[in-house]
């Protein structure tokens, strides 16, 4: 994917408001840090809680773009308004022509 699609598309702003809706687990981390600093807990439970903050907000914002990206089905009453609709089906092609 180039850098072009992929700042035009929104992907990083989108990216960016995840990683704020789900600071919760950017606040575990930074908890298992302060316990790693004053109490000897491993740092590797620091970064695996903040690898999984960022790969999780990476994957659950992918999914929603793409899933913006999909296109919905053309319903019961949909009136067909081009030949790639009509080929799927749509229930007003009778009437179109």
């Amino acid at each position: 994917m180039s850098e072009r699609k992929i700042s035009s598309s929104g992907f990083l702003k989108a990216y960016a408001v995840n990683l704020l809706l789900q600071v919760e687990w950017l606040l575990l981390a930074g908890i298992l840090l302060a316990l790693h600093l004053f109490k000897g807990l491993s740092i590797v439970l620091f970064w695996a809680a903040l690898g999984f903050w960022l790969l999780l907000s990476l994957v659950v914002t992918w999914f929603v773009t793409w899933a913006a990206g999909c296109e919905t089905p053309p319903g019961p009453g949909a009136k067909c308004t081009s030949e790639r609709l009509a080929k799927r089906g749509c229930s007003d092609v009778s009437a179109k022509g």
